[in-house]
């Protein structure tokens, strides 16, 4: 039998196992609801992904119950937003950078000091399908018009680009490597300066989004000469796809042109808190589809759906080799 003594000795330590077991639960319950949740956006407000990140974090807040923020850090093709997250965030899931894959690319080709074996990936969603844009002024109706002057008068159409850009990839791709010919690239710091060259006649072409180029411009000013995609556009169905006119004119197929974005957080985030890795992936895998999100995305033209970390990373490193490929485009 236990004495008074053993016995308050067995409850004291009891007592204490309990008190430590609660502890250490409460420790590992993450986020709380004072925890602050910042999604870092390389660009100025009011673009497209600083736009579609702000609904994701004001959805993403009650769905994970944490608080949330969106903090912009502009400058160096997205470097600058990498590399302070890097040298200045926490690895514990209380930052994150969200942009477009292209330009996380772009920048580490530009020379940004990480490489892309330093994020972990919490996954990616579809965005915007590319097109092949021409000015209205220009006159062109259709790209093999376009290509067959670019071949009499080398050098002087020219395409807009923003540097380590998806746009400058494409138009590389497309205009020396496949068509072998001569356009001149004219630099641009974003797609709204761009599009103001397109309408204004500046420049003759512009690889860019679908969606943002139509929803932003009037389409009496553009021209959608090739969807860069294999599916039908809804804010132009008829537009050719890049594909059918490649074959038409003899040429293999490409790979298809999309915007890719997505959120990433510095190693070794997943290795050291895999719970909360789970946790932000299924909280995101639950938000992309959300109505709230999928009604704002569709006001605004985006297309989004969720690809979860496994499947994401297999595209991520196929489309950087892509970017490898062309490597010498961002040394010049």
């Amino acid at each position: 039998m236990l004495n008074k003594k053993n016995l308050l000795l067995t409850t004291f330590t009891i007592l204490v196992l309990l008190t430590t077991f609660f502890s250490n639960a409460l420790c590992n319950e993450w986020p709380t609801e004072e925890t602050e949740i910042t999604m870092v956006i390389p660009f100025g407000a009011g673009g497209s992904t600083d736009d579609i990140g702000r609904k994701m974090m004001e959805v993403l807040g009650p769905n994970i119950g944490a608080k949330t923020r969106v903090e912009n850090r502009l400058g160096g093709a997205t470097i600058i937003a990498n590399e302070t997250h890097l040298r200045m965030d926490p690895a514990d899931g209380t930052y994150m950078v969200m942009s477009n894959f292209a330009n996380l690319f772009g920048s580490i080709l530009l020379g940004g000091d990480y490489t892309l074996d330093s994020f972990d990936y919490l996954g990616l969603f579809e965005f915007q399908p590319y097109g092949l844009f021409v000015g209205s002024i220009t006159g062109f109706e259709t790209l093999p018009e376009l290509i067959e002057y670019a071949r009499e008068h080398p050098g002087e159409l020219t395409y807009s680009y923003t540097a380590g850009s998806l746009t400058q990839v494409a138009s590389e791709l497309l205009f020396s490597e496949i068509f072998g010919v001569e356009i001149t690239p004219i630099p641009y710091d974003g797609g709204g300066e761009r599009r103001a060259s397109l309408i204004a006649g500046d420049t003759t072409i512009s690889i860019t989004g679908i969606s943002g180029t139509l929803n932003a411009v009037d389409e009496k000013d553009v021209r959608l000469l090739a969807n860069m995609t294999n599916s039908p556009h809804p804010l132009d169905p008829d537009a050719p796809l890049i594909n059918d006119i490649l074959k038409e004119m003899g040429y293999e197929p490409m790979a298809e042109i999309a915007n890719r974005k997505g959120p990433w957080i510095k190693k070794p985030f997943k290795e050291e808190y895999p719970e909360r890795f789970e946790s932000l992936v299924k909280a995101f895998a639950e938000v992309v589809p959300s109505s709230e999100v999928q009604e704002h995305a569709e006001r605004m033209g985006y297309e989004l759906s969720w690809i979860g970390p496994d499947k994401a990373i297999d595209i991520i490193k196929e489309e950087f080799e892509l970017y490898e490929k062309y490597k010498n485009i961002f040394e010049e």
